[in-house]
């Protein structure tokens, strides 16, 4: 499938009590944990500085434990899962190093190549809603494991400064998640429930460019390419083919408005990908205009944000099939910022 607007913008015509009675029907079975839980962690890095720092070695570790109990109750009638412990141990590594070849003696133009590997654990909270024997079970914890391998160019004491880097990442572990139609599952029709699918791989590269065109103009230019696979074969959902960004930011240095800006902020994210009950659909691409107005005074920093300067409406990347987000209307913040 495909997901499409129409029309454009939407028009809803949603009634108050049939509303209601969804929002009622689906509360009375909507599943909801008791539990306790105790994170600890601790970790020590070492950095190495060889040749006049021109070799930099980063090496690091941690130790994480996580100990639970937890108690859910879900379904419709309602099923009692009885406290359940989880004690789950984990050691991660950090292993770094920055090479910079290429460096004039006045310190104004550097090149710099990098590689990281490291490892991320991230505890999880999420408990299996699914009526059987694992009810009430806390889902596993993962750990993703990241190699990048990049390259940095500063020109001018760093007027233009250019990065490259390629990643590959494989998370342990991934949740998907499914819509339970008919309640058959959870016991509540038309809710979501969690699902292990396997590994996770994501994998691509990314560049940022900055420019410093004038004393009081300032551009940022970044892309990134980005290809996600679950261990089924099929693409992850929610994560975009690509993204491009652009931001563009101007200050008055002189004058009665010294000291004035305006920041121009686009962003695009490319097609993306979500997996239904009939298959997988494609999210088309989308972008989004933001101008952010500046001022300080004394202490004082006004700002006026204006998000959606088009009023454009653009379909999101998104995880659940039966609520595709789409981007606000038009929408201004104002704030007052105190410098003490």
């Amino acid at each position: 499938g495909f997901v499409c607007i129409w029309p454009n913008p939407p028009v809803l015509n949603l009634y108050y009590q049939s509303l209601m009675r969804l929002y009622a029907t689906n509360t009375a079975g909507a599943s909801y944990s008791t539990s306790e839980r105790t994170l600890a962690n601790g970790g020590i890095v070492e950095r190495l500085y060889l040749f006049k720092d021109r070799l930099i070695l980063v090496a690091g570790t941690r130790y994480d434990d996580d100990d639970s109990y937890s108690q859910t109750t879900a379904g419709n009638p309602r099923t009692v899962r009885p406290y359940v412990r989880n004690h789950d141990t984990q050691w991660s590594r950090k292993y770094g190093a920055v090479f910079k070849p290429y460096v004039t003696d006045d310190g104004r133009n550097e090149t710099a190549l990098f590689w990281n590997r490291s490892q991320t654990f991230t505890p999880v909270f999420t408990t299996d809603v699914r009526l059987g024997a694992n009810f009430g079970q806390r889902f596993p914890n993962r750990v993703a494991t990241t190699d990048e391998f990049g390259a940095k160019v500063s020109l001018q004491r760093g007027r233009i400064v250019g990065t490259v880097s390629t990643f590959d990442t494989e998370e342990t572990n991934a949740l998907l998640s499914i819509t339970d139609i008919t309640g058959a599952i959870t016991g509540v029709p038309n809710t979501s429930y969690f699902n292990l699918a396997g590994s996770r791989t994501t994998k691509g590269w990314e560049a940022d460019l900055y420019f410093n065109l004038l004393p009081t103009t300032d551009l940022m230019l970044s892309y990134s390419d980005i290809e996600t696979r679950l261990e089924s074969g099929l693409p992850a959902e929610g994560v975009p083919e690509s993204t491009v960004g652009v931001v563009l930011r101007h200050e008055l240095r002189s004058g009665p408005l010294k000291g004035l800006s305006l920041m121009w902020l686009y962003n695009r994210w490319g097609d993306s990908f979500m997996t239904t009950q009939g298959g997988v659909w494609t999210v088309p691409a989308g972008d989004l205009h933001t101008a952010v107005l500046a001022y300080p005074w004394k202490n004082v920093t006004f700002r006026l944000r204006v998000e959606n300067v088009l009023d454009e409406t653009h379909v999101l990347p998104s995880s659940f099939w039966t609520g595709v987000g789409i981007t606000d209307p038009i929408n201004y913040r104002f704030s007052a910022s105190y410098r003490f």
